[in-house]
């Protein structure tokens, strides 16, 4: 009677600790960030971008902002040098634990960001997200996998 018990008890453990695991995951996809800082990779000022990168191969100034084109990623920033805006072809910026980025399958992104408040009006082969202060929107090919990242710091 008593090993029936400690089975019977060690089983409810199990259950129990598979139920918080399965709360603290939905906690996490719906409030939590993917990724906390998006901007690590690229670079949250203009000097970081350069430091990275290299001197862009075109930099282009507007009133309020300049644009910084590079081969496989383009920056906009602000006058005062705070990027805002960076379109990525780039196949070597990867996001979060699990790495997301160019050539990532349509059915993780989706994943990831399943409970994510999602954006409208994109086109079909595109989905947006705000994920804390930022906003990505990936670009899909024929294929299914991201080719192009739009990644923005306002909302929509």
């Amino acid at each position: 009677m008593k090993k029936e018990m400690k089975k019977i008890k060690k089983v409810k453990d199990i259950l129990l600790l598979m139920l918080v695991t399965v709360i603290h995951l939905f906690i996490l996809l719906k409030w939590g960030e993917y990724d906390l800082d998006y901007w690590e990779d690229i670079g949250d000022k203009y000097e970081e971008v350069t430091e990275r990168f290299g001197e862009p191969n075109q930099l282009i100034y507007e009133e309020k902002y300049y644009c910084a084109y590079y081969d496989e990623i383009e920056i906009v920033c602000y006058n005062n040098g705070t990027t805002y805006l960076a379109i990525i072809t780039d196949e070597d910026i990867r996001f979060g634990f699990l790495n997301i980025g160019i050539g990532s399958h349509k059915t993780l992104i989706e994943g990831i960001y399943c409970l994510k408040e999602k954006m409208i009006d994109l086109n079909e082969n595109e989905i947006g997200i705000k994920d804390g202060i930022d906003t990505i929107i990936f670009e899909y090919d024929e294929n299914d996998k991201v080719k192009k990242i739009y990644l923005s710091r306002w909302y929509w």
